[in-house]
């Protein structure tokens, strides 16, 4: 009879702390996901994704081309900064499709293409230099993780930052495909 309360105190004692894990979990739940939101990591399927790590990349091989990060406000449009304040993410999207406008209008002869031979097409005709072809793939890579991993939270400044790289990356090709 013995063997069976043991039996039993053990079973409840390994069968409790997951209950109580759940509870707390439940209980915490908004705080919870709260703090998943402004993670900075995330897996998508096979992929995962450092988004600190990414942006700080592409920040890096931007001053190694000489290319300004970093703009006073006043260099924006009243929308761009209400897009900032509103959806950060959306900075990203806009400010991409920025720089695909000028791949598409001035380097495609007007023909659609995947944005990867267009940028290598430019590349091998030396209308942009190798550097910034990777710059540009990159952003390409970054955006395209931003838009399809549910969960990030970016910041205001994060938001500013890629808009100043955006807006130089645009700049510089409106300056090398004319």
């Amino acid at each position: 009879m013995i063997d069976y309360f043991k039996l039993v105190v053990d079973l409840v004692g390994h069968l409790v702390w997951p209950a109580v894990v759940v509870g707390a979990l439940f209980y915490f739940k908004k705080d919870v996901s709260k703090l998943l939101q402004r993670v900075k990591k995330a897996k998508y399927g096979d992929m995962e994704i450092d988004l600190v790590e990414a942006m700080d990349e592409v920040k890096g091989d931007a001053i190694e081309l000489g290319i300004t990060i970093a703009y006073p406000s006043s260099v924006y449009s009243v929308s761009d900064l209400e897009l900032v304040q509103m959806a950060p993410e959306w900075a990203f999207l806009q400010s991409w499709q920025n720089i695909e406008n000028i791949l598409i209008t001035k380097g495609a002869d007007g023909k659609r293409q995947p944005i990867y031979k267009l940028v290598k097409q430019l590349q091998n005709s030396d209308k942009i230099d190798s550097g910034l072809a990777d710059l540009i793939l990159k952003i390409y890579r970054l955006r395209n993780e931003i838009v399809h991993v549910s969960g990030i939270d970016l910041t205001k400044a994060e938001a500013m930052e890629w808009l100043g790289v955006s807006k130089s990356v645009s700049d510089r090709l409106n300056q090398k495909l004319e």
